[in-house]
């Protein structure tokens, strides 16, 4: 679970998801790279946010790509809940029970790992879930407006 939320992982299939949209002309092909977007408020807000990480000796995580991690001193939001929980937003083809099972799952493993507090992890729930409801909102405007598009839309 922890690798399958690093930046790099979800980035891959961001870009693959925007792709694949993008294939069959979708107008909502850009959705997915909102990613990116709450990544970036994600990073911004640990620089800004005074929440310090758990302490080390408690961390029971392997990196995947530890020349790929930003030595950033704070922990609140956490980035794999931003992550999961923005993606699980797209993924509408997938039940809900489904996507807040995985969800509940990538929120257990960051607390019991000693990677996040408890409220970190509730800042990136309401991060990933924001984003992907603006992204959708977004997304369900335009295809309002170019009505001959939305027909392969979703």
């Amino acid at each position: 679970m922890t690798a399958a939320g690093q930046a790099e992982v979800t980035g891959t299939l961001a870009i693959g998801m925007a792709l694949a949209r993008l294939r069959h002309r979708r107008i909502d092909w850009w959705e997915p790279l909102g990613l990116f977007v709450v990544t970036i408020i994600e990073v911004t807000a640990k620089m800004v946010v005074p929440q310090p990480l758990p302490p080390r000796e408690l961390s029971r995580s392997v990196p995947l790509a530890p020349f790929l991690t930003l030595p950033l001193r704070g922990a609140f939001p956490s980035g794999h809940v931003t992550r999961f929980a923005y993606l699980s937003g797209l993924f509408g083809v997938i039940p809900l029970w489904v996507r807040v099972g995985f969800l509940a799952v990538a929120i257990a493993t960051r607390v019991y790992l000693a990677e996040h507090w408890p409220s970190d992890t509730l800042g990136g729930l309401l991060l990933g879930v924001g984003g992907a409801l603006v992204a959708g909102a977004i997304a369900t405007r335009m295809k309002r407006r170019r009505p001959g598009d939305a027909e392969g839309a979703r």
